[in-house]
């Protein structure tokens, strides 16, 4: 099940809670969600000279689909390391680049993004949360405990559609959609105290 990203994340994090026994689990973290987006974008997230390096031997899914283990993993990796704020508009960014002649605006990659985004905040926040999410994900087998139900988002709409329904980022029938999003993204269990 290589290709079965709550498997992968449930290895990375269990080798973070190993090595967080003579380091600081904070870095920990960080290292595995960053070799977990190397995984998962196929070795093209650091690679040298900005040449992208791919190396895909199996694609990881997430939630039966390869854009979502890739949404949720850059996400995560910009949030522990650049800071939630910037992986929240990378996220939007490219959504909105989608829209204009891609494959369009998606709310579910916007919510696989943000549940990434407040995932790579909650395991690099403290030594105590780092810890935490440790111990709840070197087990891990599923994503249901962070990853929410997304099927049912509106996605593949070009601008002009997205703008006639929801009239824009920032407009009501937009925000409407984040704060569902988010909600759904706040009632998973890994995130609650």
């Amino acid at each position: 099940r290589r290709g079965d990203f709550p498997v992968l994340l449930g290895e990375v994090f269990a080798l973070a809670k190993q090595r967080s026994r003579n380091g600081d689990p904070v870095l920990e973290n960080r290292a595995a969600l960053n070799s977990l987006a190397e995984r998962v974008l196929g070795s093209r997230l650091m690679s040298q000279q900005g040449i992208a390096r791919t190396d895909r031997k199996g694609e990881v899914r997430l939630a039966g689909r390869v854009d979502f283990a890739q949404h949720f993993a850059l996400s995560a990796f910009l949030a522990a390391t650049g800071g939630e704020g910037l992986s929240e508009m990378a996220g939007l960014y490219k959504e909105l680049k989608d829209a204009q002649g891609g494959s369009g605006f998606s709310f579910n990659d916007l919510a696989a993004d943000r549940a990434g985004s407040r995932f790579g905040k909650a395991a690099t926040r403290s030594r105590v949360q780092a810890l935490k999410m440790q111990e709840l994900l070197a087990l891990a087998k599923s994503s249901e405990s962070f990853f929410p139900q997304v099927d049912d988002l509106p996605e593949f709409m070009p601008q002009q559609e997205f703008e006639k329904r929801f009239g824009g980022v920032g407009q009501p029938a937009y925000q409407r959609m984040i704060e569902q999003i988010e909600a759904r993204i706040a009632g998973l269990p890994i995130y609650a105290d």
